[in-house]
């Protein structure tokens, strides 16, 4: 295992697999040394504070986001295919009731989060000491690259989220017909033509034929995915031969930065109870919590169909603590995705646990304290990605 150091069209939500068919055929190193102490530039420090004043939301209280997410605001709206879903209300948040696999809500408040998760992941997503975003750890230029067939390559985004992922590579790469997949699809400003959105529920099958797909990308299902060997063979199936497969995904629980749980439990009693809880809960819930640096990896490596199987651990800062500037840069931007996590969780840990709602609050407020303590706390994140075998 590697270690990461410090005018548009639509999408067409309501499209059938066989019109984005149609539209695609016509047309690291280990690092175990701490480098947080690592002395930043003056020009990595104006860089960082002209990025600081252009965040548009404060950290300071979760809930004062709903405020900013009004249809003037927004950088997305929800299509028809969304306004016509069927959705449920539960402590105050609005969840998908299409599939009860997925426990996180599907409102504007979590749309925000998503949105700072993806910036903070692109920033870890950095090398060091070069002030420079990427989408990707994994070599999909490589897979996308012209093999100069006249063929244009397809990539998959699954679970797209709110779409900003998607959205971003297929402006990175125009001549790729990219498909985003999601239980709830949203429409973004700024949609490229080359990229088209339906709304699936990849977890029980993925609609496409066998060998479609040059790459496919999968990142945050850890909170609707209960069979993860069976989701891995089904993406395979739909890449081609010689095309590349990348999962993205958090283990659980987080922790203080290089630490063992004793340690983090010491230093953050807060933190590590609600974590500790959160775990339990995504465990009872049938989720695996050890997914990204076990479950995918052993999978993919038992797979017959794939080889140059590689692992990255990026870990994200849950606070800008760190010196080094991509580090604290996702820290600005997964701060607010930290604190989000008691809100995002709270339903999911009500009922998995059968706790009140007050206790759960109680272990969130004493969670985000840690947080706003400025503690090197961070929540793992793994890069795994194999190629599919060439014919």
């Amino acid at each position: 295992m590697h270690t990461v150091p410090p005018g548009s069209n639509s999408p067409t939500a309501g499209s059938t697999i066989s019109e984005i068919m149609l539209r695609h055929d016509t047309g690291h190193k280990d690092d175990n040394t701490d480098t947080f102490n690592d002395g930043a530039t003056e020009t990595d420090n104006r860089s960082l504070m002209t990025f600081c004043k252009s965040i548009p939301f404060t950290c300071r209280d979760v809930r004062t986001m709903a405020h900013h997410m009004d249809s003037d605001s927004a950088t997305f709206s929800m299509t028809s295919s969304m306004e016509n879903a069927i959705f449920r209300e539960d402590a105050g948040r609005r969840f998908q009731a299409t599939n009860d696999d997925y426990s996180l809500p599907a409102d504007e408040l979590e749309f925000a989060r998503l949105d700072y998760q993806h910036f903070g992941l692109k920033a870890r997503a950095s090398p060091t000491q070069l002030y420079h975003d990427k989408n990707y750890l994994a070599p999909i230029p490589e897979a996308l690259k012209d093999d100069g067939t006249g063929q244009r390559k397809r990539g998959l985004d699954i679970g797209a989220g709110t779409g900003i992922w998607a959205i971003e590579m297929a402006q990175e790469f125009p001549s790729v017909d990219w498909t985003a997949l999601d239980l709830i699809p949203v429409q973004r400003d700024g949609t490229p033509d080359n990229l088209h959105f339906m709304q699936e529920d990849a977890s029980i099958g993925i609609g496409f034929p066998d060998d479609y797909f040059d790459c496919v990308h999968a990142r945050a299902l850890i909170a609707g995915m209960r069979n993860w060997p069976k989701f891995i063979e089904e993406v395979i199936r739909v890449t081609r031969p010689g095309g590349l497969v990348v999962f993205i995904e958090p283990n659980l629980p987080m922790g203080l930065y290089k630490s063992t749980a004793e340690e983090t439990r010491a230093v953050t009693p807060g933190a590590y109870a609600f974590a500790d809880v959160m775990a339990r809960a995504f465990t009872r819930r049938g989720y695996d919590i050890n997914a990204a640096s076990k479950t995918i990896l052993s999978v993919l490596k038992a797979n017959d169909l794939v080889d140059r199987v590689e692992q990255v651990e990026a870990s994200f800062p849950c606070s800008p603590w760190a010196v080094e500037p991509n580090w604290k840069k996702s820290g600005i931007m997964m701060k607010f995705n930290a604190i989000s996590v008691p809100e995002t969780t709270k339903v999911l840990i009500m009922d998995a646990m059968e706790m009140p709602q007050y206790q759960v609050e109680a272990l969130g407020k004493a969670y985000v304290e840690d947080i706003e303590a400025g503690h090197r706390l961070v929540y793992p994140i793994y890069h795994n990605w194999a190629w599919k075998k060439g014919l």
